[in-house]
């Protein structure tokens, strides 16, 4: 668990997350190459982020243990424990189980053979709901989304996400909307109930088109 105010911790955690990003950047196509030609823009989330994290491993550039379905182990009321849910991934920080930079993964613009999906509202409830509301990253300042976004359209699906957080901005404990550019990443904050407030920073990853 952190100790001390959770926001001194924010430069640690933006340290590890551009770095992250940077080695995103240099291993997306070599992540892409084994399954683009199998499913092409049907493939499923989780092969991507299986596929993601192998390819990250790999590359040994990441000075952290990076740990897929990392299970978030908690208390029930009746005090029994429980595995409750699992992040895509987690970036470990130190040898405390719960202080991790969380990653959640969701596909957007996924081009299904009865028409193209936007799943922006999946994107934003099922994904970044879970951090806005503590269910992952408790406690923690600081978080990751990608989308994965299957039709290659980068630009199409971040309007589609800016376009759907002006109606969520309660739901999501938003303390404001980000500014609708073309910026990528981006970054969203929220002031979770009895817990620190947290930034979430989101990356969009084109699919070959």
């Amino acid at each position: 668990m952190l100790t001390g105010d959770a926001g001194a911790w924010l430069p640690q955690f933006r340290s590890l997350g551009d770095r992250f990003f940077t080695i995103l950047g240099a291993i997306w196509p070599d992540c892409l190459a084994p399954l683009v030609p199998i499913d092409g823009p049907l493939t499923l989330e989780n092969r991507i982020t299986n596929q993601l994290v192998l390819t990250i491993i790999r590359s040994k550039r990441l000075p952290a243990r990076i740990i897929p379905q990392y299970a978030l182990l908690t208390e029930r009321p009746n005090g029994t424990a429980h595995l409750s849910s699992e992040v895509d991934f987690v970036i470990a920080i130190g040898d405390d189980e719960s202080v991790y930079l969380a990653c959640e993964c969701k596909r957007l613009n996924v081009p299904f053979p009865s028409g193209k999906k936007s799943l922006a509202s999946e994107y934003l409830d099922d994904g970044l709901g879970r951090f806005s509301d503590g269910q992952y990253a408790a406690e923690l300042p600081y978080a990751l989304m990608l989308g994965f976004v299957m039709d290659g359209n980068v630009p199409s699906a971040q309007a589609a996400l800016h376009n759907s957080l002006p109606s969520r901005k309660s739901r999501l404990n938003m303390m404001n909307l980000p500014v609708a550019n073309d910026d990528n990443p981006f970054s969203t904050h929220h002031d979770r109930t009895d817990q620190d407030p947290i930034e979430v920073v989101h990356r969009l990853l084109a699919w070959p088109s």
